[in-house]
């Protein structure tokens, strides 16, 4: 009970005083059904329409949302008891076959989801009542609560009648607000439930915009079109602090920022070249300068210090030394530049990006940097290893707490983004060993020789943590997470 009464008290909302708010987002949700995509966009859109079956506070622990209760019933199998009050958008109540078929959708590797790997060691779930529904995995799996909180529940029957595609144009969820409309390339407009189950909402009306120029969001703000903007540049937030009735908020997240390599292409198979890479890029250089030290923390590594499975004596990894870098060009290419195609995008820092390339072009590459958007950028890291760029920027987090989602994410078995990583059986059957095992010690052996792996093999160049930079009305109260969350019935207003 009392972690019903913590996530129903996160709000203590004050009287209205504002219809609408607006945030703007640097780029369009690739998606508004929550079982597809995953970019940060979509996340804070659609985040707002369903409600997940556990959820976390503002803190990262998790707590009852749709499910109040849970019981081991054995190793592999979890009982969740669900919420008998919850009512979709039109109306219909929310019930176990609800949930069941989320994660069965999810799981079906025909339906192609995102979440496909996140959700690997789920083998099935079943309705064993009308409010009950238990969840099956394949071994012991340690993460089965942390998964939990990633699970938006969908309708079983609106989805069966319009089909997966109407679904996502015209989405039904549970959440605090409801669909209003989708207008590609402007905005994703919501209206609050009146039948929400929980926390109401403050404002009325959510309007999500996107805005992809970081100085228009700023404008926006300042001349009060928005409320919130996201994914701001460091010189911006130092610009807005300084100016009346504006804050910055910022927060340490989970997601990681690197620079991953193609070893399917040549010659980026030779492990030279690839530690030339890495020691031709200078970490310290890019948080403390472009970053101006608020915009990340400088990692080597790629999970971050607050997830478990992070390596607190982490492995030597090849220190910024751009001499050793044009003595590996020059071995591997004695005759002239090796030539490097990287691909960035948007909301990924393009300053950071045309960073790299000069230090690359320092050392002897020959790098070319490419800027895409967001939907032709991920069908061609996710696609055809043969078409895919030498290197591309990423910044990548489960915001699940734990290595695995992010080394499974990365490097795992079938993962949209594990494709010319060099990840081999070995690989995998460590990633099976920590996801498999309720014992800290074992896992924690696992991902350290993960971590090794990585250091030795160079499949991607860590370069920092992410901090999330927010700008706001002063008037509006919001608290990032790690988990980089944005609840809207989590915010109030004051005049």
């Amino acid at each position: 009970m009392s972690s019903v009464i913590a996530f129903a008290g996160l709000s203590g909302h004050a009287a209205l005083a504002k219809e609408t708010i607006v945030i703007d987002l640097v780029d369009e949700p690739q998606s508004l059904d929550p079982h597809l995509h995953a970019n940060n966009s979509a996340l804070y859109t659609y985040g707002n329409m369903f409600d997940n079956l556990l959820t976390r506070d503002n803190a990262g622990k998790i707590i009852p949302n749709i499910a109040t209760k849970w019981s081991q019933l054995s190793d592999t199998e979890i009982e969740f008891t669900i919420r008998d009050d919850v009512t979709f958008h039109d109306g219909s109540p929310l019930t176990a076959e609800d949930v069941a078929f989320s994660i069965q959708r999810i799981i079906d590797p025909a339906y192609g989801s995102d979440w496909i790997s996140t959700f690997a060691a789920i083998a099935g779930a079943e309705a064993t009542g009308p409010n009950t529904v238990k969840v099956t995995t394949k071994t012991v799996y340690p993460l089965t609560l942390g998964m939990m909180t990633k699970l938006p529940v969908v309708p079983k029957a609106v989805v069966e009648k319009v089909g997966d595609e109407a679904f996502n144009l015209s989405p039904v969820g549970s959440g605090p607000y409801k669909f209003v409309a989708w207008n590609r390339g402007v905005s994703v407009d919501m209206a609050a439930y009146d039948g929400y189950w929980g926390e109401k909402p403050e404002f009325p009306k959510a309007e999500f915009r996107i805005v992809p120029d970081a100085a228009t969001r700023v404008a926006d703000l300042q001349t009060g079109a928005a409320d919130l903007i996201v994914t701001l540049t460091p010189d911006l937030a130092v610009q807005i602090q300084a100016e009346p009735g504006l804050k910055v908020e910022t927060v340490a997240t989970e997601r990681m920022a690197y620079l991953k390599l193609n070893l399917e292409a040549k010659p980026f198979d030779d492990i030279r070249v690839r530690e030339a890479i890495a020691s031709a890029i200078d970490r310290e250089g890019l948080v403390q300068g472009l970053l101006l030290g608020i915009g990340g923390v400088e990692s080597e590594q790629l999970i971050a210090p607050s997830s478990f499975g992070s390596d607190p004596n982490p492995p030597a990894f090849p220190a910024y030394d751009p001499d050793h870098a044009r003595e590996l060009v020059k071995e591997v290419s004695p005759d002239g530049p090796i030539p490097m195609t990287l691909v960035n995008r948007p909301p990924y820092s393009q300053s950071v990006a045309e960073a790299v390339q000069q230090m690359l072009i320092d050392v002897g590459f020959d790098a070319t940097l490419e800027v895409k958007e967001g939907g032709t950028w991920y069908q061609q890291v996710t696609g055809d290893p043969a078409q895919h760029p030498d290197g591309y920027f990423i910044n990548m987090s489960c915001s699940c707490g734990d290595a695995d989602g992010l080394f499974t994410l990365v490097f795992g078995k079938g993962a949209n983004f594990a494709k010319a990583t060099g990840a081999t059986d070995e690989t995998e059957a460590l990633l099976v060993k920590g996801r498999t095992t309720l014992d800290e010690g074992e896992r924690m052996e696992a991902y350290e020789a993960m971590a090794d792996w990585v250091a030795e093999t160079l499949p991607i160049i860590p370069m920092y943590q992410v901090s999330q930079i927010y700008a706001m009305n002063e008037k509006l109260s919001f608290t990032p997470t790690p988990n980089e969350t944005m609840f809207i019935n989590r915010m109030a207003w004051s005049e």
